[in-house]
């Protein structure tokens, strides 16, 4: 089998609100390049309920948004939305494994 680049993890969590929450982390690889460390932290310090240095945030669904998934049987995916420069941006997340693995 071959391994992924880049493992992910899964984490439970409570939030706020008192409701179970799955949250999908990246490890971190020790030999990534800089660039690549930097955005996959900053990933994980936003999933752990922390702020980007360009501003992101976790933007919870509010009550009405997560009744309506209830009802409606939908799991509710929250994403985070980094400024375009930042490590983190997804844009830039994967261009940087792009050019890791192609240098590996």
């Amino acid at each position: 089998m071959i391994q992924p680049l880049i493992a992910q993890r899964l984490r439970i969590t409570t939030l706020p609100s008192g409701e179970r929450a799955a949250i999908i982390d990246s490890d971190i690889p020790e030999d990534a390049p800089p660039q690549l460390r930097e955005g996959l932290a900053r990933r994980a310090a936003v999933n752990a309920g922390g702020r980007c240095p360009c501003g992101a945030t976790i933007a919870l669904p509010n009550r009405a948004e997560r009744r309506a998934a209830a009802r409606a049987g939908t799991p509710l995916r929250v994403e985070v939305v980094h400024e375009n420069n930042c490590p983190a941006s997804t844009h830039n997340v994967i261009a940087s494994a792009k050019r890791w693995e192609a240098s590996r």
